[in-house]
């Protein structure tokens, strides 16, 4: 497929029904977002049992009530998540018409029920999913959210016309695919997938050099669609390798001698997620280096702490990159040279594996000096990876904005 038709096919897809309502119910929903970004930057970083700034500089140790804040965060944390989630469904379901807001309503449970976190039938609550998937913006629910809001608003919308064969047919395909849905949500089948993938890739030894980079790529054409992703960050509990390494260094051998030195801990995990899958701070640099003189980009930095820490769900949200197959190009080409560069260095022996296990809110620049125990190529490389991501990024977002600016004229 050639440049024209490929930019003509991202301008179709960003123009669509879906997606322009979706962008529509985030910028209604800005603020509350906002708010949920600075509640999840101050749980996961600061109060976190795991948390960057908390391991930094010991807050745990000198903040009073410490573990009552904690708590309270959590639980502020899951009340706003949550309502903005229900607030993505009410919004795409009800099309802010006021004669649909039964839609919203709807919309709205049957999202609690698509996300519940546990048994639906016995009520019983799987605490680590609820931790996991309401005390932070959570792109997967949220994408979730908007699927079933606008099936079930297009559903009403069909039935609140005569009866016939033809919308018969069609409301039964709307609930056949809430169906299949709901039974993609419900079942830890992706965890059994991604343990399998890990250990196929773990398996394959110097020639993973080759795989990850794909794996990181076909990562990002799975985030731009908003679906999970193949390679978690800080998959490291999935790697047999990662494991088999890190043992072997605490035996006191050195960093140098691994027996597995590639593997997706050591490559993905630590030098190609800068701000989370699609090495996206590398992107926010670049658009602030493009657009610092314009003013519609002012939400833009809000996003950016998150987005320093590895949570990216706000700037998501917040700037035109879902569905965006312009950007999807450089966030390939950057999450592939950032997996592949590291990979080089250290089968040359130039670079040790990263092997020590760091924290998932630990800016990404740092994850390599601190996987490796404080080595400073391990830092440069981090930098470099920096550097030539944004000047990856930079063409690329020249033409989004330009094709962001037709769109808009021409609805």
């Amino acid at each position: 497929m050639d440049g024209g038709r490929y930019v003509r096919l991202s301008r179709k897809i960003m123009a669509a029904d879906f997606v322009q309502r979706l962008q529509q119910t985030f910028r209604l929903l800005n603020q509350q977002i906002l708010v949920a970004s600075v509640i999840s930057v101050i749980n996961f970083v600061v109060l976190d049992s795991h948390g960057f700034l908390k391991e930094i500089f010991g807050i745990n140790k000198w903040l009073p009530f410490y573990s009552a804040i904690h708590a309270a965060t959590n639980s502020l944390a899951m009340i706003i998540c949550t309502i903005l989630v229900i607030s993505v469904a009410y919004s795409m379901g009800s099309k802010e018409n006021v004669e649909n807001s039964l839609a919203g309503y709807i919309s709205g449970i049957m999202t609690i029920i698509f996300l519940f976190p546990g048994d639906v039938m016995t009520g019983k609550i799987n605490q680590n999913i609820l931790l996991n998937g309401y005390n932070a913006i959570n792109l997967r629910n949220l994408l979730i959210a908007a699927i079933v809001g606008y099936l079930v608003g297009r559903m009403y919308e069909q039935f609140s016309q005569s009866l016939t064969w033809q919308l018969a047919w069609r409301v039964g395909v709307t609930l056949l695919i809430l169906l299949v849905l709901f039974i993609m949500t419900r079942n830890d089948w992706t965890e059994l997938l991604i343990g399998e993938l890990y250990g196929l890739i773990d398996g394959m030894q110097n020639w993973s050099i080759i795989a990850i980079p794909i794996l990181a790529m076909l990562n990002c054409v799975m985030l731009i669609f908003g679906v999970d992703s193949l390679l978690p960050m800080s998959g490291a509990e999935f790697s047999h390798a990662a494991t088999k390494n890190l043992n072997y260094v605490l035996e006191g051998h050195s960093v140098y001698s691994v027996p597995a030195p590639i593997n997706i801990h050591a490559l993905f995990d630590t030098y190609a997620t800068q701000g989370g899958i699609g090495m996206l701070l590398p992107l926010v640099i670049a658009v602030w280096i493009i657009n610092r003189h314009r003013h519609d980009i002012r939400n833009l930095k809000w996003t950016t702490i998150p987005t320093l820490f590895n949570l990216n769900a706000p700037l998501l949200t917040n700037y035109p990159i879902l569905f965006n197959l312009i950007l999807l190009v450089p966030m390939m080409i950057s999450s592939a040279v950032t997996s592949l560069i590291p990979g080089i260095l250290i089968l040359l022996g130039w670079l040790p594996s990263s092997v020590y296990p760091v924290s998932l809110s630990a800016p990404g620049l740092l994850q390599g000096y601190f996987s490796t125990n404080g080595n400073w190529l391990a830092l440069c490389v981090g930098l470099f990876n920096l550097v030539i991501s944004v000047l990856i990024y930079m063409p690329f977002i020249k033409i989004s904005d330009q094709e962001l600016q037709v769109s808009r004229h021409e609805i």
